[in-house]
């Protein structure tokens, strides 16, 4: 590769951006990029409002340009590329004045349902997304579900998608499980949009039986996604805001169950989270949760407040996961990790430069 001419460019706007699953993978994979290849042939380059600066130092990105979001996305990035350039984009949008790209999509949400996001974000998407497949040499996405999807949207040829799946990012020091069984609940971690279901989620906790049991919700609100009514009818419900992986970890270790009711999603991180600290998990029952997760979890209808309200009195019920279900999950985990789709990543990206 040090003797190829060709650059290898990332676009690093994911620096700017609060940290979601979609920035969670950008920047895993891109440390391990990193650690691959050296500085004049891989370069990040980044808008000026970089949120994340110890990980923007160890990629040892470059700022350019003097605007922000889409618009230093679209106008200034490809005015500081060559047209050898391959440029590789990790979080759904890429500039379209560019040919020589890869971009990853992680899911199509805003083509699922209409009513989840604000409309100039669909639209904008509707219009975009479009364009940047047309442009685009190879794709990247982070499931079969995901990959079966954008076929049929887009009618892509199979070949020119790659699966990166997704992997957890916790620390490997584990924390020692409470003793006490003072407190007990069940642990929602993820974005406050429509898409998450966290309303039904709620609604479902008048018919959960032991009423000393609490839901404790993770995560903050999106600014693409429509406002969700989120009351709680009884203190049992705490909103706990956004935590540190150290303290999301303590939570995932010393709960009842992880619960998931979300309609749609490209992989969900969470549930492997969940899962690498053996805490058990209660699910929806969407194609992509069968594919990566199979038998590792419990399943519920996501649209019936009454089957969510079933499967948590059920795992109230059971002391933990038994052998067969760890074992299950640690096999799970050797699967998913960030070594093996960042290995894939620079597969994709060598035969481009070859």
């Amino acid at each position: 590769m040090e003797n190829n001419k060709t650059r290898i460019i990332v676009n690093a706007r994911f620096l700017t951006q609060e940290i979601t699953g979609v920035q969670r993978f950008a920047i895993e994979i891109s440390l391990r990029l990193r650690q691959r290849f050296d500085e004049n042939t891989l370069i990040f380059f980044a808008p000026h409002n970089i949120l994340h600066n110890t990980i923007s130092e160890e990629l040892k990105a470059v700022i350019v340009g003097k605007k922000t979001g889409h618009l230093w996305e679209q106008c200034e990035l490809p005015f500081h590329l060559k047209t050898t350039d391959l440029l590789v984009n990790f979080c759904n949008t890429a500039p379209i004045f560019h040919t020589r790209k890869i971009v990853t999509i992680h899911d199509l949400a805003f083509l699922e349902n209409k009513t989840w996001h604000k409309k100039r974000f669909r639209l904008f998407y509707k219009l975009l997304i479009p364009i940047i497949i047309k442009t685009s040499i190879r794709f990247f996405t982070v499931s079969n579900t995901m990959k079966k999807e954008l076929t049929k949207y887009y009618s892509l040829q199979n070949k020119k998608i790659n699966i990166l799946y997704n992997a957890t990012s916790l620390p490997l020091i584990l924390t020692p499980k409470k003793n006490d069984k003072t407190e007990r609940y069940i642990l929602f971690v993820g974005s406050q949009d429509p898409r998450k279901n966290l309303e039904t989620l709620i609604k479902s906790f008048d018919y959960v039986a032991d009423k000393q049991l609490k839901l404790k919700i993770i995560g903050g609100k999106s600014k693409s996604f429509k406002t969700v009514n989120l009351e709680a009818f009884d203190n049992r419900i705490e909103f706990l805001g956004r935590q540190s992986d150290i303290e999301l970890q303590i939570l995932y270790r010393n709960a009842v169950a992880f619960i998931y009711p979300s309609f749609y999603e490209g992989f969900g991180i969470p549930i492997l989270e969940a899962l690498s600290n053996y805490c058990p998990v209660l699910a929806s029952d969407i194609p992509v949760f069968r594919e990566i997760y199979s038998n590792t979890l419990s399943y519920f209808n996501p649209h019936d407040k009454f089957s969510i309200a079933q499967s948590i009195n059920k795992i109230i019920l059971e002391d933990g996961l038994n052998i067969k279900q760890k074992k299950a999950i640690h096999k799970l985990l050797t699967i998913y990790s960030w070594d093996r789709s960042a290995e894939a990543c620079i597969q994709v990206i060598v035969d481009e430069c070859i």
